[in-house]
């Protein structure tokens, strides 16, 4: 019987990682025309709701297969459910809170584990290894061809087990591309490279963001090949097929976008500013600034961020027209005027989607960990890269939303996308650069 082409993605560090390379997977998914199986091990688990929303549409979108662990070992054999048992009963009993007596309680009850449903649930944390013979089972009607994980993998060494055959593909999770590299000591870059590449197959290749990425994995010794590739979620080629993708859909299905000015606010939990003063200060400014200016309001919350938080300032502008956003920022980017946030990294994905984007925030007492010092001051890594336009107080929030009114809006765009593109080393074709790594590999095997 012979078995499906596949490609696995695996994803230790959740939905960003896999928003990293999404673009260039469903490229490969259409050039190759194989099955894409998604498999995110025990931190899936935590996966927020919005940020599931996110997960769902492109696993719906691009025809991906989600291998849930937790799912995957609820119906998997009785084999991998009696392991995986013993595991938990392993890992649970090493636990410096797990008295003698509790020990032996709970391999009582774990010799009947098997034989209930469900074994494990989505709430609760488990050690990758628990989900691995279930993981192993899923994996018996493919021919993985292609493996595709982030440089966060706790122990990678499972994956190139169970696909000897394929090609090994490593890439950056989240925005960790943005760090400064010059920081790290020796110390720290011979741990960084003793942890992961350990088990590294010697053709395995490493996807960077940035050539100082590239000179960063150079330095560690690391005899791989190296490719600063770009972000592919950033990739203007991309974003301009799916900005087309977008306005066809909406035709399609009749659902063109209302008259009059839109604006995207991409906000942050109020426990991320030193007082709930700072938050509500914010909220009312913005707020009032968009009912002056009749602005249509898209309101996308924090992954983390309760909507009631929004809500109480809403009721103090009954006349504001809004709505709630159930998109990826990259998405409802796309379908707006303007777009204004809170300090956050979806203001990257909404200036490489084409939309000016503002930062709204005065930094001053602010001293959030993921803040920087630039020029004596806090700041944020977007500002200090050039990637948005900046307003500490009210008078800039309304001269900058006037500026987008009257049509400065692209303008504005195409400068801080230029800056992006720079702080990306001018990658542009991060895409087919990528492609041309992958399927460039297996060419060179076929001949």
């Amino acid at each position: 019987m012979s078995r499906q082409r596949a490609a696995l993605v695996v994803a230790e560090n959740g939905w960003g990682a896999l928003e990293w390379i999404a673009p260039a997977i469903c490229s490969l998914q259409e050039q190759e025309s194989i099955q894409v199986l998604v498999y995110f091990p025990w931190r899936w688990a935590r996966q927020q709701s919005s940020r599931y929303f996110d997960l769902s549409q492109l696993l719906q979108r691009h025809h991906f297969e989600l291998l849930d662990p937790v799912q995957l070992l609820n119906d998997g054999s009785l084999s991998a459910r009696y392991r995986a048992s013993w595991r938990i009963f392993r890992h649970e009993s090493r636990s410096a809170r797990t008295t003698g007596k509790a020990v032996a309680s709970l391999a009582r009850r774990l010799i009947q584990v098997p034989f209930r449903q469900p074994l494990v649930r989505a709430d609760k944390l488990f050690p990758c290894d628990v989900f691995d013979q279930a993981f192993v089972e899923a994996l018996q009607p493919y021919d993985v061809r292609y493996l595709f994980h982030d440089h966060g993998a706790q122990d990678p060494a499972i994956y190139y087990q169970v696909c000897p055959e394929a090609r090994v593909f490593i890439y950056p999770h989240g925005t960790n591309w943005l760090n400064d590299r010059r920081s790290d000591t020796s110390a720290q870059q011979k741990e960084y490279h003793a942890v992961w590449t350990r088990s590294l197959p010697r053709d395995a290749v490493i996807f960077t963001g940035t050539a100082g990425d590239e000179v960063f994995y150079r330095k560690l010794g690391v005899a791989n090949p190296v490719h600063a590739c770009g972000i592919p979620r950033f990739d203007r080629d991309w974003h301009a097929r799916q900005l087309q993708r977008d306005a066809s859909g909406r035709r399609e299905a009749g659902t063109e976008q209302p008259a009059g000015k839109r604006l995207l606010f991409i906000s942050m939990p109020a426990g991320k500013f030193s007082h709930q003063s700072d938050f509500d200060r914010h909220m009312h400014a913005l707020l009032d600034a968009v009912h002056l200016q009749r602005w249509h309001l898209v309101i996308k919350p924090h992954p983390r961020q309760k909507t009631s938080e929004i809500e109480s300032h809403l009721k103090r502008f009954p006349q504001i027209s809004f709505e709630w956003c159930n998109q990826s920022a990259t998405t409802a980017a796309r379908q707006v005027d303007a777009v204004v946030t809170f300090p956050s990294s979806a203001a990257m994905d909404a200036v490489a989607s084409g939309a000016p984007v503002l930062e709204f925030f005065d930094f001053q007492g602010q001293n959030y960990a993921s803040f920087v010092d630039h020029d004596g001051k806090r700041t944020s890594i977007y500002r200090k890269s050039g990637l948005v336009a900046a307003a500490d107080d009210r008078a800039e929030l309304d001269h900058w939303l006037r500026q987008c009114s009257l049509g400065a809006g692209p303008a504005i765009a195409e400068t801080q996308y230029a800056a992006l593109q720079r702080l990306l080393d001018g990658k542009t074709a991060a895409v087919s650069e990528i492609l041309d790594v992958c399927l460039g590999s297996r060419r060179r095997e076929a001949a």
